[in-house]
């Protein structure tokens, strides 16, 4: 007598990501730009890898990959707090002045609407 199991997964209503467009606008929803922080981070922990940098990349992708089991609802922070990571990105920004100065400006843009959303309670920064 053989046994058969099926296994039936549920995705929650919500959890599309990159596919969860908004209802009105232009502003990304707040599972996008967790998205966009985890697709990040795996692309920076590639660069590493392709550095031949083994243990900050194995450091990078178990970080980056044990929190995704749980839910996509605190990797912006996740992939922002890897030192790896900000320290390549400082790295790959800082290569060339002018996209030195136009990360330093976008940074400044970013930061309003960083506080605004901290400041209202935003999903993707909570």
């Amino acid at each position: 007598m053989q046994a058969t199991f099926t296994i039936q997964l549920a995705v929650p209503k919500g959890t599309q990501a990159l596919s969860n467009m908004p209802k009105t606008g232009f502003i990304p929803t707040a599972s996008q730009q967790l998205a966009a922080a985890v697709i990040t981070g795996f692309v920076l922990t590639g660069v590493l890898a392709w550095r031949r940098q083994w243990a900050a990349a194995s450091f990078a992708l178990l970080c980056l990959v044990v929190p995704l089991f749980g839910g996509m609802a605190s990797t912006l922070r996740f992939t922002a707090a890897l030192a790896p990571l900000v320290l390549l990105a400082c790295e790959l920004l800082g290569t060339w002045r002018i996209v030195f100065a136009l990360s330093l400006l976008g940074f400044f843009v970013a930061d309003y609407f960083v506080a605004t959303n901290w400041i209202s309670g935003a999903l993707s920064l909570v």
